[in-house]
């Protein structure tokens, strides 16, 4: 193909996969740097494996025969195995790996042709990893070169072959010269695409065009800027000369760089987004001098995600950051107008070609030029979204985030940068770091412990390099005897062979040393600790570094013990330009970026002239469908399908196909939230995969379905592989003349034909969502290329849905919206034949200024409040017809109305001095009920959750965003987001329950339990199972109704849900050094946990007050002794009832009070000023705090609730934390045991053993009618062992090899009251008793048992799929647990090996 037929066939993207027959070879221009690391990554496949063939080489020009010292990377493909050889100038390194290549023929999926190789080359050491592209890449094959020799100089004269060697070009005697026969792609050295046709030179034009490596297309326009280039866009002008504005994300960690530019060279106006010394700055310039500038109070350059809003009106501009920053500014008198609509748009820099001294002249103000290094996404101009492949070009811009691979990081005299340490304590050691600097003086490197007497350090003085090295005592330091300041890169490296030290600068060695005979290792913190190019102010390193001056110029490649340090990821740094450095202006006079690859003559391969969009994504309304005939499935026996979805819905139709001739079909549906893959061929050959998760959540869930035969594959999200073989019967799937359907199928097909001949349920049910990239059989689909749509629109539509249902039991969280202005309004539409339930409720936190909306005895109620005098206001009509009715609120001043179908049913007034109702705005808007727990009596005349219909809601008409947004709600459950299924009586279909049971067409080995359990009454009788289970009497009465609601205690806090959960209070210095009160109330039941501590920055130092085996404990430090001060009490701490600690520090005394009894009091000596420093924890402290604790020191937080928190007798509300972590409302009553909120669960043991004799006891205290208690479950479904509640009776079940067993209670335990259940299992026998009740026993028939059942063992809640063997209802335990004890071992909560949404530190009582 030439250049010329492909450029004309492609014009939009380079091609990155060659097709080469044994005759191809391509030259390419450098694009690598002198270094100790280098990488060639790359795609292949072959039907010739058997031939050596050489596929990639990197050489320096000029190599001739027996030369052994030139530098070379090779990858070839030697007696059917890929190899990696390089040679650093001291010998060459092999490393091969052990896999066979197969020949493409013989496969028939395409990623299973495929191979993936990366090749890596970290000093001396090689790396090689070789993968099917089908397969998980396995650990790297390793090897080494010739010691000492590290530095490879590669570099603009280094030739880059790929394919093959041209024949007058001499390679290393062990390489092969013969050329490669197959296809390559994504090719990339040192991290740089290669666009294979952006060739240097082309031997013998054999060369063709391959198909690209198989992949999925971008998951959304994300780019990443290289900070080398820019992007120009002609589209999404600014029209208008009087408004615009513009919208995006962005992550960097550079100070300064170009954002967004657009100017006028004639008239020199322009609008710039630019960020100067890590602040966000917005300025524009009109002309006539009408300049104005904005610029955010905080930095934003710490590589986080960062949105920006910009917009100007005439002078006037705003400028928005992450909602944290509103600014506005009114620029200087002169022009209103920005007439740049026949201008480009440049994003993330901005071309040579662009004469910016016309802006800077003209505005008399600077522009910026800078080039952007970091990720862009979310770009809006004027409230379009910007695609920047469909724009004019892009250099330096690639797909995605690149989240790693810096390499460069510059420092200018006065910053550092700080990663996680590395130890170097093996016997043989090593790490190096490349450097450039004109100064003399400079530290490079410092790693150490955190008493400062084990380290190394690597540093410039005088220009000589110098380095320390410590394993605790002894130290030394050795030093070259030649200067490196000359600004050229030069490559220092540290050898440690047990306690023999060597430095090497390019490859020499300069210094030697030993360190002490003990102390041999040199281990470091490995939480942080490894400084690069200096050290924050104040830490004092003199004696672990021969300077600490921060370093004036470059740093890269930092390897220590063959591990490539990761610039992108400091712990901190400060005036640190990671990812770049800029040389000196007098040395270089421009920047050197990192990487940077020079540019090929035609282009390299991230430039584009124009690229298409990464993605075709499409919006499903929830009524249509869209059909194509387009990649019809070919082969009868292959499929496969991949797409990525998101929706709130529970059930709908993904894709289809069939062929109503036979009743063939393929199908991906949703089925109450999980993901199936069900297909029939035909003679009963039936197959059905289910997702073990529900995948509802609106966030894009990626899923790929494939077929061969009866056997097929489900993955979803990279999370679940699931695989089954379908009934016996035809292999063959015939639909290869039929059309395809995605989002739902047309009226016109007769899904009767499809159930009935397989026998299963189709679903044809509408989707309503957003679906991205589809491919069937490894090819792209584009739904416009199809037959047609219905209801499918271009994008993903994130707004616009208006109606939400609930069925009586769940409630969606939204945005709060305050009603402040004197004139406010609301409206909603409803519509139950329920006579009460929740519309609608917004309210403050402290829940004293509120508005509501409810249904009650069908009558409209409103409750209002601005903060005092609530009103209640009331239709006398009723509206529960089931029927549409709007109602709406209006408030003018504090008199307040409300409206049915635009009629005034009822009007009130606010308090005179309370007009204004201010609610959250960051949540605290309910819709159709509220969560379970939260009380709201006070705030609506009722908490029950609608059974009906809600739509429409729009608040404050008159203001943007005013119509409420359904499709983002904060937090739901079991609400119908996006649509309403009312009532079976009222429109002849079902109402879907939200768990409902199985589906008829479950898979055989899953069982429901429909039927009554077998359960008979026992006498106990000598030795047998119930003997255990004691002496049996009545048990309690039927379930009860109790209330559900629970209070919160105020301003208190629970702590220890979280590991390390903690309120940070600061203090100042002179609060804590001499003399100060610190006291506090605390409530547990757990006898271990930290409630205050202060410390230094080491925590040498320190002062932690605590719960120790249920007494209260102070540990503290005093010239550098350990002080141990414990108060014994005549009743333990961990009793769950609240307890005050007071820590009184007065000059050289330091007491502790419990309970304000001085009985209950102890103290130490201390001295008079405290060596610790600001800020105070409370309740725990961080989790990085963890490895430099004491051992004295409780290492978890306190395990319960926390208040009334005073330092010298001041109160320190909870609000004033200036950081918290981990801490959640205190409910106002409890008792020991953990919540389950019906999703929680706690997995026991991943892999507990039944064996021959099983029993368990725990006690349980619900209202709830339903919920699994604890559940055993095989992989395959077919032995499991369930306790559960059920319609308010327990059961006891064993599923053994399929057949069913089960145990049910007479009497109902729902009751709200504590209860015990005991079960067990002895060989073939199964017992259970509640309480001291009856015991039920029954007996397995035959000789089966579940002694070898080996599976996870869940409390709780259950994964859904293990749910569906030994539960009946497949609903979460809503309710408390205790004293749980597994074959006679007590659980503890926070022992569990995982868990979910549990609340471990106490139960609430109502």
């Amino acid at each position: 193909m030439t250049m010329s037929h492909y450029t004309a066939i492609s014009i939009k993207k380079v091609k990155t996969s060659l097709s080469a027959d044994g005759k191809c070879v391509k030259k390419f221009r450098p694009m690598t740097q002198p270094g100790t690391i280098n990488s060639i990554r790359f795609a292949f496949k072959t039907s010739r494996p058997g031939q050596d063939m050489m596929m990639v080489l990197l050489q320096n020009q000029g190599i001739s025969n027996g030369d052994t010292e030139k530098e070379f990377l090779a990858v070839e493909l030697r007696d059917g195995r890929v190899r990696f050889t390089w040679n650093v100038g001291g010998g060459i390194g092999v490393v091969t790996d052990n896999k066979k290549v197969v020949s493409e023929v013989s496969t028939i999926k395409e990623s299973e042709k495929w191979y993936r190789v990366k090749a890596e080359r970290i000093g001396g050491l090689g790396r090689l990893t070789v993968h099917r592209l089908s397969d998980t890449a396995g650990a790297p094959i390793t090897n080494t070169s010739t010691v000492g020799f590290s530095l490879m100089g590669l570099d603009d004269t280094t030739d880059i072959f790929v394919s093959g060697v041209p024949q007058d070009v001499i390679v290393y005697p062990s390489l092969t010269s013969r050329n490669f026969s197959g296809c390559m792609g994504d090719m990339h050295i040192d991290e740089t695409l290669v666009g294979l046709f952006n060739f240097e030179r082309n031997t013998m034009d054999s060369c063709s065009a391959c198909l690209e490596v198989p992949s999925q297309p971008p998951a959304a326009n994300v780019y990443s800027f290289d900070g080398t280039g820019y992007a120009v866009t002609d589209k999404n002008r600014f029209l208008s000369p009087l408004i615009a504005n513009i919208i995006l994300d962005f992550k960097t960690y550079w100070d300064n760089a170009s954002l967004f530019f657009v100017g006028n060279p004639q008239t020199s106006e322009f609008m710039a987004i630019e960020l100067e010394n890590g602040f966000v700055v917005f300025k524009y310039y009109l002309g006539q001098g009408s300049y104005g500038r904005i610029q955010s109070e905080m930095k934003y350059n710490r590589n986080q995600w960062v949105s920006v809003a910009a917009a100007h009106s005439g002078l006037l501009a705003v400028l928005e950051v992450s909602k944290v920053e509103s600014l506005i500014t009114q620029g200087n008198p002169g022009d209103h107008l920005l007439n740049v609509s026949m201008n480009d748009l440049f994003f993330g820099g901005i071309p040579p070609s662009v004469n910016l001294d016309i802006y800077r002249k003209g505005s008399g103000h600077h522009v910026s030029g800078d080039s952007f290094l970091g990720c862009m996404r979310s770009l809006q101009l004027s409230s379009n979204a910007v695609n920047l492949w469909d724009g004019k070009s892009t250099i330096g811009v690639l797909e995605g985030c690149k989240e790693s691979g810096l390499r460069s990081i510059g420092f200018y005299g006065s910053g550092f940068a700080e990663y996680q340490g590395v130890s170097m304590i093996s016997s043989e050691s090593d790490l190096s770091i490349s450097f450039s600097t004109t100064e003399p003086d400079g530290l490079l490197l410092l790693a150490k412990n955190v008493n400062g007497d084990s380290y190394y350090s690597l540093v410039l003085k005088d220009g000589l390099v110098y380095g320390k090295f410590s394993g605790g005592r002894n130290p030394i330091s050795i030093n070259s005897k030649e200067r490196y300041n000359d600004g050229k890169v030069h490559t220092v490296a540290v050898r440690k062979l047990d306690r023999k030290i060597e430095i090497y600068v390019d490859d020499k060695v300069v210094a030697t040393g030993n360190l002490d005979r003990q102390l041999r290792d040199i281990a470091v913190r490995e939480d942080g600790g490894l400084y690069l190019g200096g050290v924050p102010e104040g830490l004092n390193v003199d004696d672990q570094a021969e300077t600490s001056k921060s370093l004036d110029g470059c740093l890269s490649d930092v390897v220590i013990n063959r591990g490539i340090l990761n610039i992108n990821q400091p712990k901190k740094y400060d005036r640190a330009d990671i990812g770049r450095c800029k040389l000196m202006e007098m040395q270089h006079d421009r920047m050197l970026v990192d990487p940077e690859p020079p540019l090929a003559s035609d282009a390299p391969s991230n430039i584009s002239p124009s690229q298409p969009p990464a993605a075709n994504v499409y919006s499903f309304d929830g009524t249509g469908y869209a059909v194509t005939d387009k990649n019809r499935f070919l082969s009868p026996l292959i499929a496969n399908i991949i797409l990525d979805f998101k929706t709130y819905w529970d059930n709908a139709s993904l894709f289809f196909v069939g062929n109503p001739q036979t009743s063939e079909f393929m199908a991906i549906e949703l089925e109450n939230g999980f993901v199936v893959f069900k297909y029939y061929l035909g003679q009963g050959s039936y197959g059905r995969i289910q997702s073990e998760m529900k995948y509802n959540r609106n966030q894009w869930v990626s899923v790929a379905a494939a077929r061969s035969g009866l056997l097929a594959v489900l993955k979803v999200s990279k999370v679940e592989s699931l695989i089954t073989q379908g009934n016996p019967g035809d292999r063959l799937l015939n639909v290869s003349m039929n059309d395809l359907f995605f989002g739902g199928i047309p009226p016109s097909v007769n899904l009767d034909i499809y159930r009935k001949g397989s026998g299963h349920h189709v679903s044809g049910d509408s989707f309503l969502g957003c679906m991205r990239s589809l491919q069937l059989s490894s090819n792209a689909v584009n739904l416009w290329d199809g037959k047609s749509t219905i209801g499918v629109l271009e994008g993903c539509k994130e707004s616009g849905l208006r109606s939400i249902g609930f069925y009586g039991s769940g409630f969606a969280e939204y945005q709060g919206v305050s009603m402040i202005s004197s004139e406010s309004d609301l409206s909603i539409s409803f519509s139950t034949t329920e006579p009460d339930g929740l519309l609608l409720l917004a309210k403050n936190v402290n829940g004293d200024s509120y508005y509501s909306l409810a249904l009650k005895d069908g009558l409209v109620y409103g409750k209002f409040s601005g903060g005092r005098n609530p009103i209640s206001i009331n239709s006398k009509e009723r509206y529960n017809d089931g029927k549409v009715h709007n109602v709406a609120v209006r408030k003018l001043d504090r008199k307040i109305e409300i409206y049915v179908d635009d009629k005034v049913v009822a009007t009130g007034n606010l308090d005179r001095q309370f007009r204004d109702i201010a609610v959250r705005e960051d949540g605290g808007l309910y819709l159709g009920g509220v969560p379970e727990g939260l009380n709201v009596d006070d705030q609506a005349e009722t908490s029950k959750s609608l059974d009906g219909c809600l739509s429409d809601v729009v608040i404050n008409r008159g203001k943007a965003n005013c119509i409420l947004n359904i499709n983002q709600p904060k937090k739901y459950d079991r609400a119908d987001i996006g649509r309403c299924k009312l009532m079976e009586m009222q429109h002849d279909r079902m109402l879907v329950d939200p768990e409902p049971p199985l589906a008829s067409d479950a898979p055989s080995n899953i069982r429901m339990l429909e039927v009554e359990p077998m359960s008979r009454k026992v006498k106990p009788t000598k030795n047998s199972l119930q003997d255990k289970m004691g002496t049996p009497t009545s048990g309690p009465t039927p379930c009860a109704t109790v209330a559900r609601s629970v209070d919160f205690q105020v301003d208190a806090l629970t702590f220890g849900e979280a590991d390390m959960s903690f309120h940070q209070i600061n203090t100042s210095k002179k609060e804590i050094l001499r003399k100060f009160e610190i006291s506090l109330d605390f409530r547990t039941f757990y006898q271990n946990g930290l409630l205050i501590y202060l410390s230094n920055l080491d925590h040498t130092e320190f002062v932690a007050a605590q719960i120790k085996d249920h007494v209260l404990v102070l540990v503290l430090t005093r010239n550098d002794d350990i002080k141990v001060v414990t108060v014994n009490t005549s009743t333990s701490l961990a009793d769950g009832q609240w307890h005050n600690v007071k820590v009184d520090k007065n000059l050289q005394r330091i007491s502790v009070v419990v309970d304000g009894n001085e009985e209950n009091m102890g103290s130490r000596k201390i001295a008079k000023v405290l060596k610790v420093e600001p800020p105070l924890f409370i309740g725990g402290v961080p989790s990085s705090f963890k490895p430099l604790l004491n051992e004295n020191v409780v290492a978890h937080s306190v395990r319960g609730c926390i208040r009334g928190l005073k330092i010298d007798g001041d109160s320190r509300p909870s609000s004033e934390a200036t950081l918290a972590s981990g801490v959640e409302k205190c409910y106002a009553k409890v008792e020991k045991g953990a919540y389950f909120n019906g999703e929680a669960w706690g997995l026991y043991d991943d892999k507990f053993s039944v064996g021959q004799k099983f029993k368990m006891e725990l006690d349980f205290r619900t209202n709830k009618a339903d919920g699994i208690l604890v559940n055993i479950t095989s992989q395959n479904l077919k032995n499991s062992i369930g306790l559960e509640i059920s319609k308010g009776k327990v059961i006891f079940t064993a599923v053994i090899a399929g057949q069913q067993f089960s145990l049910k209670s007479q009497n109902g335990f729902c009751d709200n009251v504590w209860h015990k259940v005991k079960v067990g299992m002895e060989k073939r026998t199964i017992a259970m008793q509640v309480d001291d009740g009856e015991i039920y026993q029954d007996t397995l028939a035959g000789d089966i048992t579940l002694s070898n059942l080996r599976a996870p063992l869940y409390l709780g809640a259950t994964p859904d799929v293990f749910a569906k063997v030994a539960s009946s209802r497949h609903r979460g335990y809503q309710g408390c647990m205790r004293d749980v004890i597994i074959n006679n071992k007590q659980v503890n909560w926070f022992d569990l090996q995982r868990s979910f949404s549990l609340q471990k530190t106490a139960c609430p009582v109502a």
